[in-house]
């Protein structure tokens, strides 16, 4: 069966680069000319780390990366609020003008994204490209499907094969049950005074865990110290 067939490719490489060679083929399957796996994994002392696998005009992939065009992609924007399929349209690149016109020029004019989540808040997206033919109502139905079948299964080997927690710098840190604890009433709000309330324990008691906290979290306040944990699946 297609799918048996397909899990088995996947679970059988043993790096990335051919575990997207196994999706891409894949694509051409389904109808399409092009495709793209991005991967964006937080790390605990730097910006999050991007890779991006495709096969699309070499140009195009080495403008994209110069540019670091990710960090403003509409349908990254868009795929990491929802986990809905996105199909590209001139309305979905309506503030990334440039960036459609270089995609048409291409030959990148028909796409449809799905996201991928996965441990840590490591966010994925994959795509499907071809030169023409848009995609009707019934194929996006069973397209979609199929790509968030394979996008699961494509970003779980990826997390696996990048070896993501070295690159989170996540494997060797822990918060305590008091540290988790009190990060958990900072991200209601609560302030240091009121938690040591809730806790029967000292404001100093409470800024000390805080404090340690930060320190193992790379983190400047304690605000950034809760999007950190948060995303990195400490609390």
């Amino acid at each position: 069966m297609l799918w048996e067939r397909i899990y088995n490719d996947v679970r059988s490489v043993d790096d990335a680069a051919c575990l997207f060679k196994v999706i891409a083929d894949f694509a051409v399957q389904c109808g399409f000319d092009y495709c793209t796996y991005s991967i964006s994994i937080p790390a605990l002392n730097s910006k999050s780390k991007f890779f991006l696998f495709d096969n699309c005009p070499e140009k195009w992939g080495a403008e994209y990366r110069a540019a670091n065009a990710h960090e403003n992609d509409p349908v990254i924007r868009r795929g990491m609020k929802s986990n809905q399929p996105v199909v590209w349209s001139e309305a979905v690149f309506a503030d990334a003008t440039a960036l459609w016109q270089k995609a048409r020029q291409s030959g990148l004019n028909i796409g449809i994204s799905v996201p991928c989540w996965s441990a840590h808040g490591v966010f994925g997206m994959l795509s499907f490209i071809r030169r023409e033919k848009a995609i009707s109502d019934e194929e996006l139905q069973t397209l979609s499907t199929k790509m968030q079948v394979i996008g699961s299964l494509i970003h779980l080997s990826m997390y696996q094969l990048l070896e993501v927690e070295k690159i989170t710098g996540m494997q060797d840190v822990t918060l305590t049950a008091r540290e988790r604890e009190i990060m958990l009433w900072t991200s209601e709000g609560k302030t240091a005074e009121i938690i040591g309330a809730i806790l029967s324990i000292s404001t100093r008691t409470v800024n000390f865990h805080i404090s340690n906290v930060l320190t193992k979290l790379m983190a400047v306040n304690k605000v950034q110290a809760v999007m950190k944990a948060r995303t990195l699946g400490l609390l």
